[in-house]
């Protein structure tokens, strides 16, 4: 972002960088004042992303302006008294003609304006520099650079609970969990249901295959790869037979919990674990 930025002064001071003269040299007569110029909040358009980074965007530009020099650069406190003192919103700036009155009122030649628009991945920051005087565009939109970045996937697992189900003619316990996920398109996952004694809190072991982890707990999963980049279950089902639940005669009461692992890695990395339910089975 910086470097783009710093393309971004040439653009907005003509392509002319002032150079100092010897004593000796300098003309005798006042020179004339620079050309002022005002940097407006950028609009923020697409998911994901606070206004704020428009007004931060604004504040970066502005000070690229003065290190630059050859430009007059008016403080953005001063804009915004403007803003406040007609009751214009923020959001007509996108209008050159509403940028011309603005510039007009605070007494500028010139006024940035521009957005910063997310595209999944993609980041792009468009620019363009408003003549006060003419109404016209100094220049063209321009755009600026575009910013890839890797998201990193996460998920939540916002609640589970516990219902008894027949599946192919087996009685058992189907989890139901609601999961959120973001980041996660094409991602290899698990959702890992596991199980414990409520009164010792002691992982269940395991009563034979496909039903088992290491050390012989007791767990049921289920994989799945999202689609989308973005994805929400409502209700995500894990069935365990009943008779895979090592447990006495009577009635029981067993803990579960939902984990969300993903193998996309090589070594299974944990996204996200639920909270604990418990339930009774049978009696």
């Amino acid at each position: 972002m910086g470097a783009a930025l710093a393309m971004l002064v040439p653009v907005l001071t003509g392509g002319q960088t002032p150079t100092s003269r010897p004593a000796s040299q300098q003309p005798q007569q006042t020179p004339p004042e620079p050309p002022s110029i005002a940097v407006l909040d950028f609009d923020v358009i697409g998911s994901g992303l606070d206004l704020a980074v428009g007004e931060a965007l604004a504040s970066v530009i502005q000070s690229a302006l003065v290190r630059g020099g050859g430009l007059r650069v008016i403080e953005r406190s001063k804009l915004a008294a403007v803003l406040t003192e007609q009751d214009l919103q923020v959001t007509n700036l996108v209008d050159p003609s509403t940028a011309v009155e603005i510039g007009r009122i605070a007494g500028v030649d010139r006024l940035v304006l521009g957005n910063l628009a997310a595209v999944e991945d993609t980041h792009t920051v468009t620019c363009r520099v408003i003549d006060v005087t003419t109404g016209l565009d100094t220049k063209k939109k321009k755009r600026m650079k575009t910013v890839r970045r890797t998201a990193e996937p996460w998920a939540k697992v916002n609640r589970i609970w516990v219902t008894r189900e027949v599946h192919r003619k087996v009685p058992g316990i189907l989890v139901h969990a609601a999961l959120e996920l973001g980041n996660c398109k094409g991602a290899s996952l698990r959702a890992v249901a596991q199980f414990f004694d409520a009164r010792t809190d002691e992982p269940l072991e395991n009563r034979g295959r496909p039903y088992f982890a290491l050390g012989g707990r007791v767990v049921s999963e289920r994989s799945f790869s999202p689609r989308y980049r973005f994805s929400t279950y409502g209700d995500f089902g894990i069935f365990i037979p009943r008779a895979q639940l090592r447990l006495p005669r009577g009635k029981s009461t067993v803990k579960c919990r939902v984990i969300l692992l993903d193998d996309s890695r090589g070594r299974p990395q944990r996204l996200a674990g639920s909270d604990e339910v418990t339930f009774t089975v049978g009696g």
